[in-house]
């Protein structure tokens, strides 16, 4: 064994600099990188199964916004007070040069296979000739999994002129993909064949314009696995129109409101929705990915805890029907390792190490989704009758000769346990097993959750000054480790249903936890947030874990408050923060915890709800 346990992890390096960006995208494209400073876009991309990853169109920038008037160029530099998010998801600016105004909204619409950036232009007192438009440069496609890389591609990059589009299409050995940009305008055609390259293309249209008069230009961005059905695809988006798409994609988003979430939480869960799930362009198929934006340090990768635990309750409060596709792909195709710790979107181990609590997600997601919809006919489907038989061997080989206990390799943090029996681990199997037992109807399975509920209490309690706590792991043979860490936390041990959060070892647990005698206590505005070796930062994740403890504690309202406050990425979910500003210090964009954040505010709102409207005690 290493004498440096650090050798032994793989942890995220700490960020000083964070450029900001304002996500979005559908499920068939993500646009993770426009930046707030200028509107320009760094790159898009699209899921590969065939490359088993996101293939990635990248430019310096790939897209950026043109305005000119009177034929001089009119620099970009906008505020952050100059966006907004409507329906507290499509990004939106209006940005003001002298009296006139420029609005420019960029959204992609649900079930297309695209996306718009419409710019419109209200003009000021005076009249004046202004250019709207695009400069589009394609320099290099990339393949992220985990790790970004270039693609040794062959490119094609044209002028269309059947579809009046700008083509561009890479093919390598990981396969094909392709992007086309459309307008709703005739374009400047001299001006296009002015600028022409083999990857570089301005796509602009002059405007003579009267005083007050109002000026639009909306560019259609669709995506392929090849260039012909990219260039078509712009053809049915220029066929709807900007605004039948807006309203579409609105609707949309109305319509997936969870009930109870207000913007701080929303904007999270459509992240989470957009973000860690996908529609591969080459297949077809539904992928669960950790992230779809390469700026997470471990994309474009399945981690069942991510997938089943973090982001399932959010989406499942949004979107039932496509909760229960979620659970017939992750039971149909990541399955094949049960437990391990990371897979391709296709199922193919990615990372070995068994991780107890990954495979415990599978029945606690379906479960779930049981108690919720009750729907039996998901538990008649043959992958999921198999795939709770594959989840009991795997859990039953894992157990201890003697003691209802069952080991893990690697800890929630997908870090090398320190010692084989972890607490939190065991207590999800302990409600996995009590789960697959109601909807199985089966006794034997309720009374082993049971009993590993009790081997817990016996085995994995232990002294401390506070009295007797729960230990983060032990042997079984007397030794155990004092330890916690956000995302594999003791703290969330009442939303399993493993314990009341009276239970007197509980709380003393909660106490150290949040406690100085905890070497990895951190805390932000006074308020505790815990840490782990992993990411030795502020983890916003224990504040979410504090709220679905015990929503209705005055504790959750406090850590929902200054879970909306913190500024994280952008506004939006990472893995760990700095400690006096709160902005992300590990894990960019962390889509799937985006879910697990989001579903933790939500609650914590609703529960405000009901408790304003009860009427007076009598």
């Amino acid at each position: 064994m290493p004498s440096d346990p650090l050798a032994l992890l793989t942890v995220p390096d700490a960020l000083d600099h964070v450029e900001p960006f304002l996500p979005t995208g559908n499920e068939f494209v993500s646009v993770p990188t426009l930046s707030p400073r200028d509107a320009s876009i760094a790159g898009m991309n699209v899921l590969s199964m065939r490359a088993r990853g996101l293939i990635e169109f990248r430019g310096e920038p790939l897209i950026a916004p043109r305005v000119e008037t009177d034929g001089s160029p009119v620099p970009f530099s906008m505020a952050e007070e100059s966006w907004t998010r409507l329906d507290d998801w499509l990004p939106q600016f209006r940005w003001a040069y002298g009296d006139a105004t420029l609005r420019g909204t960029i959204f992609a619409p649900p079930g297309h296979r695209g996306w718009v950036y419409w710019l419109e232009f209200e003009n000021g007192a005076r009249a004046q000739t202004i250019r709207l438009g695009l400069d589009v440069a394609w320099r290099e496609t990339m393949l992220t999994i985990f790790s970004t890389r270039a693609l040794a591609d062959t490119r094609h990059a044209a002028w269309d002129r059947w579809t009046r589009a700008f083509v561009c299409e890479s093919a390598s050995a990981e396969g094909t993909a392709a992007f086309a940009i459309g307008t709703d305008e005739e374009l400047d055609m001299n001006r296009v064949a002015a600028r022409t390259s083999v990857s570089a293309y301005e796509m602009s249209r002059a405007f003579a314009l009267a005083a007050r008069e109002h000026a639009s230009l909306a560019f259609f961005v669709a995506v392929g696995v090849e260039r012909d059905g990219a260039r078509t695809a712009v053809v049915d988006l220029r066929r709807h129109g900007a605004a039948a798409l807006l309203n579409e994609t609105r609707t949309w988003l109305q319509a997936h409101r969870f009930k109870s979430a207000r913007a701080a939480s929303l904007r999270h869960l459509y992240f989470s929705y957009f973000f860690s799930l996908g529609t591969t362009i080459d297949t077809e198929e539904l992928a669960l990915v950790t992230s779809r934006s390469p700026l997470y340090y471990v994309s474009a990768a399945m981690w069942s805890r991510d997938a089943l635990l973090w982001s399932f309750p959010g989406l499942l409060a949004m979107d039932p029907a496509k909760a229960r596709e979620v659970l017939l792909v992750a039971f149909a195709r990541h399955l094949k390792h049960p437990g391990e710790h990371a897979q391709y979107i296709d199922g193919a181990l990615l990372y070995p190490g068994f991780e107890l609590d990954q495979l415990c997600a599978f029945p606690l997601a379906l479960h779930r989704y049981w108690r919720v919809t009750r729907d039996q006919a998901i538990l008649r489907e043959p992958v999921i009758r198999q795939g709770i038989d594959i989840f009991l061997r795997a859990l039953l080989s894992k157990k201890h000769p003697r003691v209802d206990l069952f080991s893990t390799f690697l800890l929630s943090t997908d870090d090398p346990a320190p010692m084989p029996y972890v607490t939190y681990s065991n207590a999800l199997a302990s409600a996995a097993l009590q789960a697959v037992g109601e909807m199985r109807g089966k006794r034997r399975e309720r009374e082993l959750g049971r009993k590993v509920r009790a081997a817990i209490y016996a085995n994995c309690v232990a002294d401390s000054p506070r009295g007797t706590m729960f230990a983060g792991a032990v042997d079984v043979r007397g030794n155990h480790v004092l330890f916690d860490e956000p995302p594999g936390s003791l703290v969330v041990l009442p939303h399993y249903g493993f314990c009341d959060a009276n239970d007197p070892v509980y709380r003393r647990t909660v106490e150290w936890i949040e406690s100085r005698e905890n070497p990895y206590y951190r805390e932000h505005q006074g308020a505790p947030m815990a840490s782990c070796i992993h990411a030795p930062y502020a983890w916003p994740m224990s504040l979410a874990n504090q709220i679905l403890a015990a929503p209705r504690a005055q504790k959750a309202k406090t850590a929902a408050a200054l879970l909306a406050r913190l500024p994280l990425d952008s506004g939006l979910a990472c893995e760990s923060v700095d400690e006096e500003t709160g902005i992300v210090k590990t894990g960019r964009m962390m889509a799937s915890f985006a879910g697990w954040l989001g579903f933790a505010l939500a609650s914590a709102a609703r529960t405000n709800s009901n408790r304003r409207a009860r009427p007076p005690a009598a």
